[in-house]
């Protein structure tokens, strides 16, 4: 991200995919760490808990720093903020399933993330990157990271207690706060979060994260103005977004000089993935089973429409 700017316009939209896929690299190896917890109450002889452990033994041997940030690739002097939530996120899963032993790793990386903070702000907001000392926070902000490390902020509020628990959600609120502050909702296209502060696409992935973590923090504090800012992103998504020829999300819209914009019909498996897990934490909040069943029919679509039988797992994309 911290070279978009050299990037030629047509090499642009490929940047991005690339981009995405990075991230989702990074994103799947803690989502797959906290899908093997689950399986772990058996105890340590749990086959699923030894490749939890060598996970984390190869992230923090090779990617975590002297300052407790996590480098995106052996010697790299960057650090990302998506890359370093996520393994808050994944310590998170391992505090939650009875180790208290990465509870240090998760709060020294969230002390660190502190560098990435925008203190020179009104509305505050994370910075994408910075050096492993925290030195030189920049590279933009992003709606999709943000959400994401409130998100992951509330994982950690939940496994967490006293003054530890009470910065985690006031830190995960100061996220939410920037989103929206921030300008980066606006009417263009009917409403909708821009990606980052360039203003040009408005994804259904950076919506649909935000939108995770108003409905979360509706869960936890009862405020309704969170609960009403879930509902919007919600009601945008559905109207914009949702392709109903198959049942998925597609992928954004970008400007293009014209009211209505272009509308990039690809469609992500991961952009679904998280509008599936929306749809459930709705069903869960709001107790309506229309949302359970929403998810289940996206689910059906997904796999009708990105399973691959022959390999056993999903398409990128379409």
């Amino acid at each position: 991200m911290a070279n978009s700017r050299a990037i030629s316009e047509a090499g642009h939209e490929l940047y991005r995919v690339l981009v995405r896929v990075h991230r989702a690299a990074a994103w799947l190896a803690a989502v797959f760490l906290c899908a093997a917890l689950t399986q772990c109450k058996a105890g340590t002889n749990s086959a699923y808990w030894a490749y939890a452990q060598l996970t984390h033994n190869c992230v923090t041997g090779n990617f975590l720093t002297a300052f407790r940030s996590y480098r995106i690739e052996p010697k790299s002097t960057t650090a990302y903020e998506w890359y370093c939530v996520s393994q808050m996120y994944a310590d998170s899963a391992m505090v939650l399933n009875g180790d208290t032993r990465y509870v240090s790793y998760m709060n020294n990386a969230y002390g660190w993330m502190s560098n990435l903070w925008d203190s020179g702000s009104s509305a505050g907001g994370y910075f994408s990157a910075a050096n492993v000392s925290g030195k030189g926070a920049g590279a933009g902000k992003y709606v999709d990271d943000n959400s994401l490390t409130g998100n992951v902020y509330l994982d950690c509020y939940a496994v967490s207690t006293g003054t530890a628990r009470t910065n985690y959600l006031n830190a995960a609120m100061a996220a939410a706060n920037w989103l929206m502050f921030s300008g980066q909702w606006d009417s263009t296209f009917g409403g909708g979060f821009w990606w980052d502060l360039t203003k040009t696409n408005k994804p259904t992935q950076s919506n649909g994260l935000a939108m995770q973590l108003f409905l979360r923090l509706y869960q936890i504090t009862g405020q309704t103005y969170y609960r009403d800012w879930a509902d919007s992103v919600r009601t945008w998504l559905d109207a914009q977004m949702y392709n109903s020829a198959d049942g998925l999300y597609v992928w954004q819209i970008t400007t293009n000089g014209t009211a209505a914009g272009s509308k990039n019909m690809m469609e992500f498996t991961y952009d679904n993935g998280i509008m599936i897990e929306a749809n459930l934490l709705y069903y869960q909040v709001m107790t309506n089973s229309i949302y359970r069943t929403k998810a289940q029919n996206l689910a059906n679509s997904l796999n009708a429409k990105l399973w691959n039988n022959t390999y056993g797992g999903y398409y990128l994309d379409t």
